[in-house]
């Protein structure tokens, strides 16, 4: 059985508010549950890897297939708990090794 590709996302959250990682998780499901549906989200396999809070930047995991689609669910939302955000994706990274000099809260593998 062959392990299934994976890509990194980078977005910044620009909001009146700071976002906690918390908000930033519940952010990324309801964008795409809303978009993508039960289906298309379990395919994409979403996780959050990493939240800065001082940047207002995630990185989110998701599979190779369905990148192109997280990035659309998520530009797409512009609202959250009443509020109005945007969410800009800034680069795409192939390995978690690339994205961990950015996000240095990312553990090490031992």
């Amino acid at each position: 059985m062959m392990r299934e590709k994976r890509r990194y996302l980078q977005f910044q959250i620009i909001c009146a508010r700071k976002f906690t990682e918390e908000d930033a998780k519940h952010l990324l499901y309801e964008a795409v549950f809303q978009l993508l549906g039960e289906q298309g989200a379990s395919e994409a396999a979403l996780q959050l890897k990493a939240f800065d809070g001082a940047g207002q930047r995630m990185l989110v995991k998701c599979s190779l297939k369905s990148y192109q689609k997280v990035i659309a669910a998520l530009a797409m939302k512009n609202s959250f708990r009443g509020e109005q955000i945007a969410l800009h994706m800034q680069k795409i990274y192939g390995t978690l090794d690339k994205a961990k000099n950015v996000f240095h809260s990312i553990k090490q593998k031992k």
